[in-house]
C-alpha cells in the first residue's frame, strides 16, 4: 500500500497525472473561433478549466465589444475552446487558461 501511495504521490508531484497545466492560446477571432487544449499531462477525471481573454483588438473602437468564450468540450486529455462574438467587433483575441484536477476526482482508499 505505501508503494502504491507513494507512486501516486510521484505522479502528481512530476505533474505525469494531476497536475495544474495553464499557457495561453491565441489570436482567436471569427474565423478561427476554435481551439483545442491538449493537455501534457492525463487527468484521472475531466478537469476545471479556467479562461480569460487577453489582447483584445477591436475592429472599430468606437462600437461596443460582447463575446463569451466557453470550454465546450472537456476530457481527461484535451478541452475544446470556442469564442463567440456577439458584437460582430472583436478583430481578435488571445485566451489564457488553467486547467486543474475537478474536485469530482476519484479518492484513494485504502
Amino acid at each position: 500500500m505505501n508503494r502504491r501511495i507513494a507512486a501516486l504521490e510521484l505522479n502528481v508531484k512530476t505533474g505525469a497525472v494531476g497536475g495544474c497545466e495553464s499557457g495561453v492560446i491565441g489570436p482567436m477571432s471569427a474565423a478561427q473561433n476554435t481551439a483545442v487544449l491538449k493537455f501534457k499531462g492525463q487527468f484521472l477525471t475531466p478537469p476545471a478549466v479556467s479562461l480569460a481573454t487577453s489582447d483584445v483588438v477591436t475592429s472599430d473602437p468606437t462600437l461596443p465589444v460582447n463575446y463569451q468564450i466557453r470550454p465546450t468540450q472537456i476530457n481527461q486529455k484535451q478541452a475544446t475552446i470556442t469564442v463567440t462574438d456577439t458584437s460582430g467587433n472583436v478583430a481578435s483575441l488571445h485566451v489564457s487558461y488553467m486547467v486543474c484536477p475537478s474536485n469530482s476526482a476519484f479518492a484513494v482508499r485504502s
